[in-house]
């Protein structure tokens, strides 16, 4: 997959305010301290378990990080259905990281987006 390098993308960081009523919020801030640590495969287990229990922010992050290609099995589907997922949930960078990607067949065809 050709890994998509861009400043237009936005991820929540460790010093982000952590949105703890959502249910995922402690395995979020686990993601967030492994992602600053650049260690992505545990980050995306911890930002997957968040997300799979609906926390907008884990979701948004999992979508930056397989739109970056940061992890192997990243899919452009995939970081597209989780940030449809976050930005229904009302997440602001989610809905702004969704005007950034402009996906085309072709795209999809090699994997990869178009931003």
């Amino acid at each position: 997959m050709q890994p998509v390098y861009s400043q237009l993308l936005s991820s929540y960081s460790i010093n982000d305010q952590v949105n703890m009523h959502q249910v995922g919020g402690h395995e979020f801030k686990i993601a967030c301290q492994y992602e600053y640590q650049q260690s992505y495969v545990r980050a995306q287990f911890w930002y997957q378990t968040a997300a799979k229990k609906g926390h907008s922010q884990a979701q948004n992050n999992l979508a930056v990080m397989y739109a970056l290609g940061r992890v192997e099995d990243a899919a452009p589907l995939d970081a597209l259905d989780w940030l449809l997922k976050a930005a229904a949930q009302g997440d602001v960078k989610a809905e702004s990281n969704l005007n950034c990607l402009q996906i085309s067949n072709e795209a999809l065809g090699k994997q990869s987006f178009v931003i």
